[in-house]
């Protein structure tokens, strides 16, 4: 199934709203790039490459496997507090005995709230804690609601609508959403549109992220023409993925129908400030001059013209062949993942975490992507691991992806650096704080050799057969001495039977950085006796840090 269009018309056919929003949750499963076109001119029903039927058997062959692969799963209704799996207490009576009455802790306390994870909700706290010039109460209530949150860390609790609860309970949750979704795809495939919507409306309040079924019921509000009831849809889905351009497509889309003109080309600009090479937003931009121009919008005001006038020129100067085709219509994007995510649709709030060195007394070596966007950000102390330290960003390149970071209450020693070039096939270690979500928040190490020298194709990056992952961004490349030779900054793509290679910048490279940030800089002189890798970590670990970062939104 290479593709999938559907013509949506004035005068809808059951058929084909069965058919469409069936296939938007199949296209949203496999994958695929497609679109769903809107076209009041077009009065002929067409199905493309993939008739009705063939989705049916899909959809069917889907929902058998989702059945089989699904164990039976007991759902245990939601509590409003915190509770840990097997019923166990999740916080202490300390932690937990009054409300916070400060009103920046209570604000603190109303983002944490809002978080995805208690993780999340945890960092908010410990980066409260490190701003100067707490009072004594709010020292006092920030810490008990840390220890609370701590607590809740611990016991993986996750919010699912408003309510917290264990990420057992939001799994089992989710499943029973799942299987109410794939009934109303069944539901649909025998015209049934309101038996299969009510179906997706108790996924929602089941489980309220899931995306796929709020998504669906407002492609089927759409097909009814039901624009206002449609855009509220898709804007539900927008609170929980502000940055997802199909949704801000459809927002406009909708905004378009109800001669809402300035909002729609707004939305459109926001999604073409993200993707600019989006072939939907282009499309839809070029439709709405074409129709506004030729009169069929009524009045549209100059400004509002302009600006739409000016994004689509970009798109289509970036992007020729997204030049729009004004005899398709509008089109309705498929639910598309963030590039490079693989989890649902969500907006963070605290976004995770990088590593950097100590290279002077208080001051960190790191990558500028990973502090690039921050808010605020602290260090976990490496000598405590439930200590966070204050730190600032002093100073980034802008020729290289490196940054420095200070610290004042750091206490870990500066790491010895070699700015002498490495030789192809030196054995080295890589040291960070990748994907704690997956191997957990400590400090690992991973060896391997460099593979290639730097070169013009690698931005002057040395290739190392090293294992990196996100969350290593920053952190140091040693050889057998103990040294840095490098600080890791990149992986490359993993395409079939090819492997990753890890990617670092040359601590050569680095040095007139750091000489012309630091006043009176003096690296400590790299070693010269070969050393046991198990002697490099036990070196280079105390002064290897995980930078936590809160982004912006």
């Amino acid at each position: 199934m290479n593709s999938l269009r559907f013509l949506f018309h004035t005068a809808i056919p059951g058929r084909l709203t069965i058919a469409a929003i069936a296939a938007a949750l199949v296209v949203t499963c496999l994958g695929n790039r497609s679109y769903a076109q809107f076209s009041p001119k077009n009065a002929v029903e067409s199905f493309g490459d993939s008739p009705v039927d063939a989705i049916a058997v899909r959809i069917k062959a889907d929902v058998t496997r989702m059945k089989s692969d699904t164990p039976s799963v007991p759902v245990v209704p939601p509590s409003t507090k915190p509770q840990p799996p097997n019923g166990t207490e999740s916080v202490s009576k300390k932690s937990n005995s009054k409300p916070p009455t400060a009103a920046r802790v209570k604000a603190v306390e109303a983002n944490a709230q809002k978080c995805q994870t208690a993780d999340e909700a945890l960092v908010l706290f410990k980066i409260f804690l490190t701003t100067a010039g707490l009072t004594a109460e709010e020292k006092e209530q920030g810490q008990s609601r840390m220890e609370y949150w701590e607590q809740a860390s611990i016991d993986q609790m996750v919010r699912v609508g408003t309510k917290w609860m264990s990420k057992n309970e939001a799994d089992g949750l989710k499943k029973e959403a799942d299987t109410l979704v794939s009934e109303a795809l069944e539901m649909l495939n025998v015209d049934d549109f309101v038996g299969a919507n009510a179906k997706l409306e108790r996924a929602g309040k089941i489980y309220p992220e899931h995306l796929e079924s709020i998504f669906l019921l407002a492609v089927g509000a759409f097909l009814n023409r039901d624009f206002k009831a449609a855009e509220a849809r898709f804007k539900e889905c927008l609170q929980r993925a502000p940055e997802n351009v199909s949704l801000l497509n459809n927002v406009a889309v909708c905004e378009v129908q109800t001669k809402r003109y300035t909002p729609a080309v707004n939305h459109w600009a926001k999604a073409a400030a993200i993707d600019l090479e989006n072939r939907a937003v282009a499309q839809n931009l070029g439709q709405f001059i074409s129709d506004a121009n030729l009169k069929r919008l009524g009045t549209v005001d100059k400004k509002t013209m302009s600006d739409a006038s000016d994004v689509y020129q970009k798109m289509i100067t970036k992007d020729p062949g997204n030049r729009s085709n004004t005899s398709r219509g509008y089109v309705l994007s498929r639910l598309l993942r963030p590039k490079g995510s693989e989890s649902p649709v969500e907006e963070s709030r605290v976004v995770g975490n990088g590593t950097g060195f100590v290279v002077a007394p208080g001051f960190i070596l790191t990558n500028r992507h990973v502090v690039d966007d921050a808010d605020s950000l602290v260090i976990q102390d490496p000598a405590r691991s439930d200590r966070i330290l204050a730190a600032k960003v002093v100073a980034v390149s802008k020729d290289l992806d490196v940054a420095l970071v200070e610290c004042r209450d750091l206490k870990a020693a500066p790491l010895s650096l070699n700015s002498v070039p490495v030789g192809r096939g030196t054995e080295v270690m890589a040291l960070g704080f990748p994907i704690a979500t997956v191997v957990g928040k400590g400090l690992k190490a991973t060896r391997g050799i460099v593979t290639g020298l730097p070169s013009e194709e690698t931005d002057r990056m040395m290739i190392l057969d090293v294992q990196v992952n996100p969350g290593n961004s920053g952190g140091p490349l040693c050889d057998r001495t103990g040294s840095v030779v490098g600080i890791i900054a990149a992986k490359t793509f993993t395409a079939a039977f090819v492997q990753s290679y890890g990617l670092a910048i040359p601590m050569k490279d680095v040095m007139p950085f750091l000489k012309q940030n630091l006043r009176e800089f003096t690296p400590v002189a790299p070693e010269t006796k070969t050393v046991e890798w198990t002697d490099v970590d036990a070196k280079v670990s105390p002064s290897t840090v995980m930078i936590i970062i809160q982004k912006k939104r």
